[in-house]
C-alpha cells in the first residue's frame, strides 16, 4: 500500500471509530510496521486532519465533539485523580490535555482525550498498573486541564462542581 492510500485507509478508520486505535492496530490493518504509522499520523496532521494520541491509540476529533473548552487549573494529589476525572465525565465533559509547569521544560502537555467512564477507568489501571509518577508531581500537583462539554452551561456547572469539591486552584479563560 503506497503513502497516500495508506494515509487514507487511516483516516477512515480514525473518522469511523467510536474508540481510540492503537498504532500497532493500525500498522497491522495496514501491513507496515508501526514506525511507519507514527511517520503518517504527523504527515497527516501536518496537512491539517485533527489526529489527537492518547495513551489509549490515534483518535480523531470531529467538529463540535465538544464546541466549548477551556482551560482549568487543578491542584490535588494522587489520590483524588479518579474523583477529578469522574466528576468531569459523568457531567458530560471531555478532558483533552493535561499540563504542569517546570523549572527547566517549561510548559508541559501530554494528551488525554478521555470522554467516558471506561476511558477513564482504562487510565486509573494503566496508571495504577506503572511505575510512572503522575506529571502533575513535577508542579507540586498543580496541573492544567483542557476540558470541554457540549453547551457553555455544562461547562459553567463541571467548574462549578470542581470547585466546589476542592479540584480547582484557579480558572483561566482562553
Amino acid at each position: 500500500m503506497r503513502s497516500k492510500e495508506r494515509q487514507q485507509t487511516i483516516i477512515r478508520y480514525l473518522a469511523k471509530a467510536n474508540a481510540p486505535i492503537a498504532g500497532g492496530e493500525l500498522a497491522e490493518m495496514c501491513g507496515v510496521s508501526r514506525p511507519i504509522i507514527v511517520g503518517d499520523i504527523a504527515s497527516l496532521r501536518q496537512e491539517g486532519y485533527p489526529i489527537l494520541s492518547t495513551p489509549r491509540g490515534y483518535t480523531m476529533t470531529m467538529p463540535g465533539s465538544s464546541s466549548v473548552k477551556r482551560i482549568i487549573v487543578c491542584r490535588h494529589d494522587a489520590a483524588r485523580v479518579e474523583e477529578e476525572l469522574t466528576t468531569i465525565i459523568t457531567m458530560g465533559g471531555v478532558m483533552y490535555t493535561i499540563g504542569v509547569e517546570h523549572d527547566v521544560y517549561g510548559h508541559i502537555e501530554a494528551s488525554l482525550y478521555i470522554r467516558t467512564l471506561e476511558e477513564c477507568r482504562q487510565f486509573i489501571e494503566k496508571f495504577a498498573s506503572s511505575a510512572n509518577q503522575l506529571l502533575s508531581t513535577v508542579s507540586g500537583g498543580v496541573h492544567t486541564h483542557l476540558i470541554g462539554a457540549d453547551t457553555p452551561e455544562r461547562l459553567s456547572l463541571i467548574i462549578d462542581t470542581l470547585r466546589q469539591k476542592g479540584f480547582l486552584y484557579e480558572t483561566v479563560v482562553s
